[in-house]
């Protein structure tokens, strides 16, 4: 009952832990960045690209990257039988995600780099007032100056870079032992003896008489 009782308390300190992440995540959303003052010439040759669509919205870049490790994790626990993995997976995925947004969204208020198309978004009419001044919406402007580093890139390489390396991890890519893998599928098991030895005669049995199971020696993990 102890064990039992600290691994909850643990899994809910985990929990405690990703509420605060994504709690001041949110919170850096809401914030307005550093107004740092804009040269002329930045303000005219990198900051006049014009306003277009993002090729990635926001809606598709959170459908990435909450549904592909989420379906990994399901994957892992409905077809491998691997709650514990799914777990782990979850765990590391979602404070990794977590620790990401909060220093990309930090980055981003204090250094106030403007956007390629800032220009268009403080001068919508695309004429330049004398002082500077933007007149634009000031929501557009202000999301205009969050440029660096990127939410988009920082994001989906945490999420997509963990589950990488998750499922190289379950098939033993980058492993000494990744050839055992085949010999731990279902199909290898059922495969004893091997053919050639069906050609030259009975399997080779034990003292007891029984067909030593070669396979299950070979998935076990090396003990630590």
């Amino acid at each position: 009952m102890p064990l039992i009782r600290s691994a909850s308390f643990n899994l809910f300190m985990e929990i405690i832990l990703r509420i605060i992440l994504f709690s001041v995540f949110c919170y850096m959303e809401s914030l307005d960045p550093f107004i740092r003052v804009i040269p002329q010439w930045e303000l005219e040759n990198n900051c006049k690209y014009p306003r277009h669509e993002s090729y990635v919205p926001s809606g598709m870049l959170w459908s990435i990257v909450l549904t592909v490790p989420c379906v990994l994790s399901f994957i892992a626990w409905a077809f491998l039988n691997d709650c514990n993995d799914a777990m782990e997976f979850l765990l590391a995925w979602s404070l990794a995600l977590g620790i990401t947004g909060t220093l990309t969204d930090t980055v981003k208020v204090i250094v106030g780099r403007p956007r390629p198309d800032f220009f268009y978004r403080c001068f919508p009419d695309g004429i330049q007032t004398p002082d500077l001044k933007c007149t634009g919406d000031i929501a557009e402007v202000m999301e205009g100056r969050k440029s660096f580093p990127s939410g988009h890139s920082s994001l989906s390489f945490c999420s997509l870079g963990i589950a990488s390396a998750w499922v190289c991890g379950r098939l033993r890519a980058l492993g000494r032992r990744r050839g055992r893998a085949r010999a731990c599928s279902p199909r290898s098991r059922r495969s004893w003896p091997p053919p050639a030895s069906r050609s030259r005669g009975p399997a080779t049995t034990t003292t007891t008489g029984k067909v030593p199971n070669l396979t299950e020696s070979a998935c076990k993990r090396p003990s630590i």
